[in-house]
């Protein structure tokens, strides 16, 4: 059976030098941002989409919708295979797909492309749509993910200690030692049934678990409210005057940070509270995060356009007994 020679050994992670582990770590959550900004930046694309296409918003608001319910539910899938194959084949692979789809995106001759991978972020589009044609949005962004592919490829080594074990066992086999096994190797699991716990254990704890699920809908309501900020912002501010993309961008700012320190309160919960099981429970609250992120902008311009951008059914007459307030 191959193990590590010692705790010295220098090919256990754990004793890789200090900045390698930041650098690993910088590039990992680099990578991270650039796929959640591009969830976001879709948002700013729609007017160039309905123009150009000539289709209705709920079609062009789709893209967003079925990209976050694929970050949300794609790593119940995905996590599990690192541990057969390694986090680094994952890292790379999925990395080198997402690009690929955006590729789609930004040089789509029609509507169809676009579903297959519209994969800060509403900042960083609300100014590149102000000066630029939508497609640059597309463009920009798959600059910013090929440089973080490269970074991935080059610096990101393999961290994960039973696929560094296989690798010692193949090379020594190579040599002639023809008995040598790794442990993960010895692993009798079959890749199905580890998916299928994989998959089914979040929503297990979403039934059995009310706190969990109190939790889960909570973040969930927060996220989807903030994915349908990014219609939201356009269809408000620009019913009172505002027309500048960069406006409504920045404004989804301070709702972002507080959305931060809620969701950290509810990790770090989740994770204390159910530790035997706190992938799962992690995952259940990524799945259900996605699925209201992706159900709430579909039906936000139906609801301004029903209830209006001033929507408060008794906010008149209650701003009617204070001298400060406008009642117009």
């Amino acid at each position: 059976m191959v193990g590590l020679t010692g705790p010295d050994d220098p090919n256990s992670p754990l004793n890789m030098p200090t900045a390698k582990k930041w650098l690993i770590i910088g590039i990992i959550c680099s990578a991270s941002f650039a796929v959640t900004c591009c969830s976001s930046m879709v948002a700013s694309t729609y007017a160039g989409v309905e123009g150009e296409f000539n289709v209705s918003s709920e079609v062009a608001t789709l893209g967003l919708s079925l990209f976050v319910l694929g970050l949300g539910f794609a790593p119940l899938m995905m996590s599990p295979l690192s541990e057969f194959f390694g986090r680094t084949p994952i890292y790379v692979s999925s990395y080198f797909f997402f690009i690929c789809f955006n590729f789609l995106v930004a040089f789509s001759p029609n509507i169809t492309s676009p579903f297959l991978g519209p994969i800060g972020g509403p900042v960083i589009a609300g100014f590149v749509n102000q000066h630029l044609n939508w497609r640059w949005t597309w463009r920009i962004f798959i600059i910013w993910a090929g440089v973080e592919f490269v970074l991935l490829v080059l610096f990101v080594p393999e961290t994960y200690l039973p696929a560094l074990l296989v690798k010692r066992a193949r090379k020594l086999r190579k040599a002639g030692r023809t008995d040598v096994r790794a442990p993960l190797e010895m692993d009798q699991r079959s890749m199905a049934r580890v998916l299928l716990v994989s998959c089914g254990r979040p929503f297990e704890l979403l039934i059995l678990e009310p706190m969990a699920l109190v939790l889960c809908l909570w973040s969930s309501l927060l996220l989807g409210i903030l994915y349908m900020f990014f219609s939201a912002f356009d269809i408000v501010y620009k019913a009172h005057g505002f027309q500048s993309d960069s406006h409504f961008s920045v404004a989804t700012v301070p709702f972002g940070v507080g959305l931060i320190w809620s969701f950290q309160a509810v990790f770090v919960y989740l994770v204390d509270a159910f530790r035997p099981v706190a992938a799962s429970a992690m995952a259940a609250n990524s799945a259900l995060r996605s699925s209201f992120a992706a159900g709430f902008p579909l039906f936000t311009h139906q609801m301004f356009s029903r209830l209006g951008t001033q929507f408060f059914k008794y906010g008149n007459k209650y701003r009617k007994g204070s001298k400060y307030s406008n009642t117009s």
